[in-house]
């Protein structure tokens, strides 16, 4: 299965300050970082540069890209990657790609495609993931492409690629890059965002008609940005943004911007994910705060709470850092209980979105723990979700090691109990921890506790979740229930599990 999350970015400048261009690109990315640690990239526009267009990219976090801990070398990369205009990526990998770092090198992004012509040179980086993949990719060999990698972007952009050639470049412009983005983006089916930018300085931004990841666009005085994440533009002094409409094509020249509407449907999917693990607590995704959400989450989550407290000095709600704390906290003022920040964590990235090996190493060096916050308390760990439970798991055990008497984990929402093909990297139905099981709420969480060891668990109700996101009902909620918003999502895993359209609900309620 080919699937990422990643974050994506764009500049264009307004006024002549091209050295400016790869320090706002820089602050773009870095705001993207928790999005992707497996490699960054960037792609520039430049009238004074030989190229025009160029990209470099590197294994690692953004740092290993810029090197700002060299001073020299930071300065020189400014300098050569000053421009007009720019976009930038944030990847993570998928498990099942290889620990080759030859092959991850290969699949960083942005992707360059090299043409003599201008308006068939450009540079592309991407979000989400594209469910017809395979059948896409098959009609481009039958075309005669050849594909380097088994990447979403690569098979995107041969299909720009063709679309340029079939319609001739059609110059008139903004109009022609608009029929040409959609008659591609027609054929694609799952999840995207991405950001164009070819070696005439244009600049195309999409959002897929469902609106699974979020992206923003905005401006000031001196530029044009775009992200993953509204925190990303304001970091750079962006305040005033809005949301990419799903199913909206934006085409950038010259400081101006012009929207098209391309095809979109009516019933809206926004990964309800990003709200409770993904996106930073302090973006704004489709006019919904995402900490507010947090909040709300660990407010239902004490509401619905079946504990009882008779000695409430002898309990203390300890989170799970750090998407969990807003739950933590807002649980803890409604259940009148202490609050502990007795976990501490160690910047070593995302467990479950690791190997097993790497995962591994990442649980046994992540966490540590204060002891006297713990020792001889009843703990009630709190997290915002649970999807293989081996880091759950170890933190019961850790907690036990340092003298709780008791271990009770609270979720922000219930299990992950089917794989996502829209871009984040649940694994398979084997290795989830409650991988397409049919039962109650009560009946889950007891084998829930008994998995990983607790006292008990107890998470929010699938009535719970949609009440924090708003009481809205434009959400993606496939990884919790099997219900695929797309035609290929619903083929997903035809011959495996039951999973099709027009198909009830695998959760059953009380």
């Amino acid at each position: 299965m080919v699937g990422e999350e990643c974050g994506v970015c764009a500049c264009i400048l307004k006024k002549n300050n091209s050295f400016a261009l790869p320090q706002i690109l820089y602050t773009l990315l870095s705001e993207l970082q928790h999005r992707g640690q497996t490699s960054s990239g960037l792609a520039v526009f430049s009238t004074n540069s030989k190229k025009r267009l160029k990209s470099c990219s590197e294994v690692g976090r953004v740092n290993n890209l810029f090197r700002s801990y060299d001073k020299n070398f930071f300065n020189n990369f400014l300098l050569n990657n000053s421009g007009e205009c720019g976009i930038g990526h944030v990847r993570y990998a998928t498990s099942n790609v290889s620990d080759d770092m030859a092959l991850v090198a290969e699949e960083a992004q942005p992707f360059l495609r090299r043409h003599g012509r201008p308006w068939k040179k450009f540079a592309i980086a991407f979000n989400g993931h594209l469910t017809n993949y395979s059948n896409l990719k098959e009609e481009l060999i039958n075309e005669g492409y050849y594909l380097d990698t088994d990447v979403d972007t690569e098979v995107l952009m041969h299909l720009i690629s063709l679309s340029l050639k079939q319609n001739n470049g059609d110059l008139n412009f903004p109009e022609g890059m608009f029929r040409i983005f959609r008659d591609v983006i027609k054929r694609l089916d799952g999840s995207f965002c991405f950001v164009f930018l070819n070696a005439l300085g244009d600049l195309v931004v999409a959002r897929d008609k469902f609106g699974f990841r979020p992206l923003v666009i905005g401006e000031n005085e001196s530029m044009i940005g775009v992200a993953s994440e509204s925190k990303a533009l304001i970091k750079t002094g962006i305040e005033k943004f809005r949301d990419v409409l799903p199913g909206e094509i934006i085409v950038v020249r010259d400081g101006k911007i012009y929207s098209f509407m391309g095809e979109r449907d009516c019933k809206k999917a926004h990964c309800h994910f990003e709200y409770v693990y993904f996106s930073d607590a302090c973006s704004i995704n489709d006019g919904i705060i995402v900490d507010e959400v947090r909040s709300n989450l660990g407010k239902v989550l004490a509401r619905e709470e079946k504990l009882k407290f008779d000695n409430r000095e002898e309990w203390v709600v300890v989170p799970i850092p750090s998407t969990a704390i807003p739950i933590a906290v807002a649980y803890s003022q409604n259940s009148k209980l202490p609050l502990s920040f007795a976990l501490i964590k160690s910047d070593v990235g995302r467990g479950f979105i690791n190997s097993s090996f790497q995962r591994k190493i990442i649980m046994d060096s992540k966490y540590n723990v204060v002891p006297k916050s713990v020792f001889g308390k009843k703990v009630i760990l709190v997290d915002d979700s649970i999807v293989r439970g081996e880091t759950s798991a170890r933190i019961v055990e850790l907690l036990r090691v340092f003298g709780a008497k008791e271990v009770h984990l609270r979720l922000g929402e219930m299990p992950i109990k089917f794989p996502c093909c829209y871009g984040v990297d649940f694994p398979s139905f084997e290795e989830l921890i409650l991988g397409n099981f049919v039962g109650t709420k009560e009946e889950s969480e007891k084998i829930v506790a008994e998995k990983i060891h607790a006292n008990s668990v107890g998470f929010v109700s699938f009535e719970g979740l949609r009440e924090a996101l708003g009481g809205k009902s434009d959400f993606c909620f496939a990884c919790l229930n099997g219900e695929y918003p797309t035609k290929a999502g619903c083929n997903f895993l035809e011959g495996k599990k039951r999973v099709c359209q027009g198909m009830k609900p695998m959760w059953r309620s009380e």
